[in-house]
């Protein structure tokens, strides 16, 4: 078996160290073999996982989901159905997230446009503007 060591995980998968360490006391990934210098030494297998989570987290899932969705992958013989609820739920949080989104852009909008160095005299009115437009 190859080996890999956690930067080399980084640069394969374009995922900081830090963030792998994270997903590890997360649970996300496995605890990796330590060599006898106590430097962890990954698998190839690792790379996919890391991989996997690095798209899901790209897709906005939350680690919650992404927990979710591997033990649910883990019960092969579970339909997919427990799987697509998961991956729905997800959409539907990026959906919410996009509403309000939408909100903050038109408040912003309403800041921007009453904002104009021709309106001001002498005092800026982006604070009452903020409080109003929203």
């Amino acid at each position: 078996m190859h080996y890999l060591s956690i930067g080399d995980v980084a640069r394969v998968t374009g995922v900081a160290v830090s963030a792998i360490r994270y997903y590890e006391e997360q649970g996300l990934l496995p605890k990796p073999d330590r060599l006898a210098n106590n430097r962890r030494c990954y698998g190839d297998e690792t790379l996919g996982a890391v991989a996997f989570i690095a798209a899901a987290r790209k897709a906005s899932m939350s680690l919650g989901s992404i927990r979710e969705l591997q033990d649910q992958l883990k019960r092969s013989s579970q339909s997919c159905q427990q799987a697509a609820e998961i991956v729905g739920n997800a959409i539907s949080d990026i959906t919410r997230q996009i509403v309000e989104l939408q909100k903050a852009r038109t408040h912003l909008s309403k800041v921007a446009t009453a904002c104009s160095p021709s309106l001001c005299d002498g005092g800026c009115s982006v604070p009452q503007t903020m409080r109003e437009a929203w």
